[in-house]
């Protein structure tokens, strides 16, 4: 048990984190663009937390357009897939070029 411990409470600091809003997936501003490399597996709950993180830059930087890097992910499950999907759909509805 006691090698669980440390494991559980990463995970519930992590998962306090990503409450908080203090996304582990940085974003980027370049330009009037946005920049989204993710470089960690992502869970249910940080893809939920990212897509709300990248409205949120959005809204505050007024970029143009986000480009989302998934090209070091292992496996995109389909509920994350969907996220993704529904996360570009939301930026092309709140960006100006979309």
């Amino acid at each position: 048990m006691g090698l669980q411990e440390p494991e559980s409470k990463d995970g519930r600091r992590a998962e306090s984190l990503t409450m908080l809003g203090i996304s582990s997936i940085p974003i980027l501003k370049l330009r009037d663009f946005l920049i989204v490399s993710i470089q960690i597996d992502l869970h249910d709950r940080m893809a939920e937390q990212l897509q709300q993180d990248i409205l949120e830059q959005i809204s505050q930087t007024q970029a143009k357009g986000v480009l989302i890097d998934i090209s070091a992910l292992e496996m995109v499950d389909s509920f994350i897939g969907r996220t993704l999907a529904d996360t570009a759909q939301l930026i092309t509805k709140t960006t100006p070029l979309g």
